[in-house]
């Protein structure tokens, strides 16, 4: 009878172990699915710090161009106002020869 007990708790022993190793094969797996969601998380960031980069390089062409603009207008309105005080100057008297192009 002894025999027959020990066997049987042999056999559960045995599949205790069986499931136990089932256990850490599903935990294995599931592992490795975290650390495939984490790398994809990762190439994500990745992604997003790119995009930024991107971003922060566009903003600074902006920014070029914008100063650029600026400069052309400040010069543009200079040239108008040399205009204005040429034509003013004229008008008063202090410049007699004044090039066709300012009248």
């Amino acid at each position: 009878m002894k025999v027959k007990g020990t066997k049987k708790l042999v056999m559960m022993k045995t599949l205790k172990m069986e499931r136990m190793t089932e256990m850490v094969i599903v935990n294995a797996v599931k592992i490795k699915s975290a650390r495939k969601e984490i790398m994809m998380e990762m190439t994500t960031i990745e992604s997003v710090k790119k995009m930024i980069v991107m971003k922060m390089v566009m903003t600074e062409m902006v920014k070029k161009t914008v100063m650029k603009m600026t400069r052309k207008k400040m010069r543009a309105e200079l040239m108008i106002l040399e205009l204005l005080l040429l034509k003013y100057l004229h008008l008063q008297g202090r410049f007699m020869v004044l090039p066709n192009k300012f009248l």
